[in-house]
């Protein structure tokens, strides 16, 4: 059986995450162990921001930006069919034209 892609809003400023994200997505945050990011950095900091209770060293991160080709595409794909869920960390709010992630939601 497939995985699931879970398409995670990142907030935007400063206010606290458990305020802005419901508390469904971040205890699924913390059931995750793949994420597709646009930057390393910044995804690395917000998962621990939301509390992520895993050490983000343990967890596998797939760079998802305007720089990502096809080959990369596929192994995020991979990922899924063989039945493992990811998270795709959206830094544009949720997956739409102009967000690198909308390719990989439309071929999942």
């Amino acid at each position: 059986m497939a995985g699931t892609l879970y398409l995670i809003p990142v907030t935007l400023g400063d206010s606290p995450v458990q305020h802005v994200i419901p508390s469904f997505v971040l205890e699924l945050m913390d059931r995750l162990d793949h994420f597709f990011v646009e930057d390393l950095r910044s995804a690395r900091r917000y998962l621990k921001k939301a509390g992520v209770e895993k050490a983000i060293d343990d967890l596998s991160f797939y760079l998802l930006n305007e720089h990502s080709e096809d080959q990369d595409m596929e192994e995020m794909l991979a990922i899924l069919t063989d039945g493992m869920d990811a998270g795709l960390l959206s830094e544009a709010g949720v997956p739409a034209v102009a967000d690198p992630g909308s390719g990989l939601v439309a071929l999942a």
